[in-house]
């Protein structure tokens, strides 16, 4: 353990702030105080109301006691590649960025804005015993900010019962981890769901379409070994009965399933994004067959060699039957993911990542 931290770090925040993405980073952060790698506290802030469709990006106000430098950074977690913070952009040194598409941010930049834009990585929802007193802490403070603000004691309750129930349900993140690549059963894993029409930026009935037809052709391709669906829900029963799952699987009971499947099929997610899927596919080191994958990461994902790619129904058949007539490449496959995950996606490592790539970038 360091003598000294590296990095001083204050997390705050936002009223708005969605707990459920930040866990995996915060269980970070916690993992590298616990190492003495950083000290860190944790803050809310009500601040000033964002703009209609804006949620505002958490902020790393962070010192990197070597070079005494400080730098500000946001923590963009959300799932549209084409909407920004304005104010985190223009109030910050470094704005990392879940859904990062290049030529998006160029475009939404705002005027002045001055700051480094990179990509945040891929995010999946855990979190680790050492962080949850961490985030218990930050759901009270956002429920005293909320009170501050004027916004009302019930508003403030309702917060913070919310944030509470995220608490107690998010998984730890060895829900989904398996470090023994052989421990596999032949099953093949897509469980999706489909969304009811809502004003979005994304065309969701081609959504729902690409992912019904995607169990129709996998259940019948392999009967015996696929496992998923669409998950029940009084829209997916009544538009998307035949593709409908007879047994959902949630939370735990996913994620052990997730552990000892073989291969993961991957579609992208709402909003063109890179859903929790694919980074938990990695945690268990599956076999992954995916859509094509748009969005830039700190370390590319290889085609042929984290992944085989599909453009339709077909080619994904045709891709999850390749794997499986082929162990030894799809071994391969499933310990170039497992190091994948290690290198840059378990929470301390993905923590890290951000800091580091931050000051590196901030001094180019």
């Amino acid at each position: 353990m360091s003598a000294e931290p590296r990095y001083e770090l204050r997390w705050t925040f936002a009223a708005d702030a969605d707990l459920y993405h930040g866990g995996k980073l915060l269980s970070g952060v916690a993992e590298l105080a616990r190492r003495g790698v950083v000290r860190v506290e944790v803050r809310a802030d009500a601040g000033p109301p964002p703009e209609p469709g804006v949620r505002r990006a958490a902020r790393w106000d962070v010192l990197e006691r070597a070079s005494g430098r400080r730098l500000r950074l946001a923590l963009d977690l959300t799932d549209a590649a084409a909407r920004l913070d304005p104010l985190g952009a223009r109030e910050c040194d470094v704005y990392l960025k879940r859904s990062f598409v290049r030529a998006d941010l160029t475009a939404l930049a705002p005027r002045g804005a001055r700051c480094v834009f990179l990509p945040l990585g891929l995010n999946h929802a855990c979190l680790t015993p050492g962080a949850r007193g961490l985030l218990a802490g930050a759901a009270l403070r956002r429920a005293v900010s909320t009170l501050r603000a004027g916004r009302g004691a019930a508003a403030a309750a309702r917060g913070f019962a919310a944030d509470l129930r995220l608490l107690a349900g998010l998984p730890p993140p060895e829900a989904f981890e398996n470090f023994a690549p052989d421990d596999r059963a032949d099953k093949v894993l897509f469980q999706t769901r489909v969304w009811a029409p809502e004003p979005s930026t994304d065309d969701l009935p081609a959504l729902n379409r690409e992912r019904a037809e995607l169990v129709r052709a996998l259940r019948a391709a392999f009967p015996e070994a696929f496992v998923g669906g669409v998950m029940a829900d009084a829209f997916s029963s009544e538009h998307f009965p035949d593709v409908v799952t007879s047994r959902s699987l949630h939370r735990a009971a996913y994620a052990a399933l997730s552990r000892r499947a073989s291969i993961g099929v991957y579609s992208r997610g709402i909003h063109h994004s890179l859903a929790f899927k694919l980074s938990e596919y990695l945690a268990s080191g599956l076999c992954i067959v995916s859509s094509p994958l748009p969005h830039e990461l700190p370390e590319p994902l290889v085609p042929g060699r984290h992944f085989l790619e599909y453009r339709t129904p077909a080619e994904c058949v045709a891709a999850v039957r390749h794997l499986r007539e082929r162990p030894e490449e799809a071994a391969r496959m499933r310990q170039a993911n497992l190091d994948y995950y290690r290198t840059n996606l378990a929470p301390a490592a993905a923590a890290l990542s951000a800091l580091e790539r931050s000051f590196r970038a901030a001094r180019g």
